[in-house]
């Protein structure tokens, strides 16, 4: 089932608190929202017009969209698609999408990030005023994002500059954080190598930049930055048997003379 339940925030006194209010979601016939399996919701004001709406990613990978028909007191939500903007999230095998909707609005106007089963995180524009037309596939690898498979991403301003960062989860848990910069490229520790798959367990590929000096050194370190294994990559694409590291949480550090990157990677067996 794919059905959603509704907590109230009932922060009071600083202590951040929410409750169980509605289980569960219905829509403004009554009937239980439901978009199968994997529900993932966001709530987001879809058409602009000060109402907070409801879009809903799920296992076949297309977007739920539910316009409130309501107020943001007393919120209605009215079914409209589930497929919004035809943004459908790619997958391994052509099967399990596992969409993850983020819509957010800048001065260019409203985009939508999909977050997806494989990792990648695909971007969709042109959406204004056309909310039942087919939405602009900008990319389906948002600024080379690596942050494992089944990725989420979710829009705030955390550090208060006015400016929306970028916080994304993924199945292997925990969740990054990329901060926006003024140039508008999100800017992380995790430089442009590729590593994969996110999760592993037996051999882990390491794709270096075609801009990066070769050869390069790539370290293994816990999470303590203890240095596990070292060894030189002579080429753009490595294969690196892992099956010696336990399960748990790595950083992978890869340095050439003209550049250094870290990423995160977990062993999962």
């Amino acid at each position: 089932m794919g059905n959603l339940h509704y907590f109230a925030n009932t922060t009071s006194g600083g202590n951040v608190a929410f409750t169980l209010s509605t289980l569960p979601l219905m829509d403004e016939t009554g009937e239980m929202i439901d978009v199968g399996q994997s529900a993932t919701p966001q709530v987001f004001d879809v058409d602009n017009d000060g109402l907070n709406d409801l879009l809903v990613g799920s296992l076949n990978g297309g977007v739920a969209y539910y316009r409130n028909t309501g107020t943001n007191q007393a919120a209605s939500f009215t079914w409209v698609t589930d497929s919004l903007g035809q943004a459908i999230a790619s997958s391994l095998l052509g099967i399990q999408g596992k969409s993850v909707p983020c819509m957010y609005r800048n001065a260019e106007g409203t985009n939508l990030l999909l977050g997806t089963e494989p990792g990648n995180i695909m971007s969709f524009s042109g959406i204004d005023g056309n909310l039942s037309g087919v939405f602009t596939l900008d990319t389906e690898d948002f600024n080379h994002i690596r942050e494992g498979a089944r990725t989420a991403p979710a829009m705030a301003d955390l550090n208060a500059d006015q400016i929306q960062d970028l916080i994304i989860g993924n199945t292997g848990g925990g969740l990054a954080y990329w901060q926006h910069v003024p140039t508008g490229v999100m800017e992380s520790p995790i430089s442009e190598i590729e590593i994969f798959p996110n999760p592993g367990k037996d051999l882990l590929s390491v794709i270096i930049p075609e801009n990066g000096t070769l050869p390069a050194e790539l370290s293994i370190m816990d999470v303590q930055g203890r240095i596990i294994s070292r060894m030189s990559l002579a080429s753009r694409k490595n294969v690196v048997e892992i099956t010696s590291l336990q399960n748990g949480c790595y950083i992978l550090h890869v340095e050439s003379p003209n550049f250094s990157a870290n990423a995160r990677y977990i062993v999962r067996r």
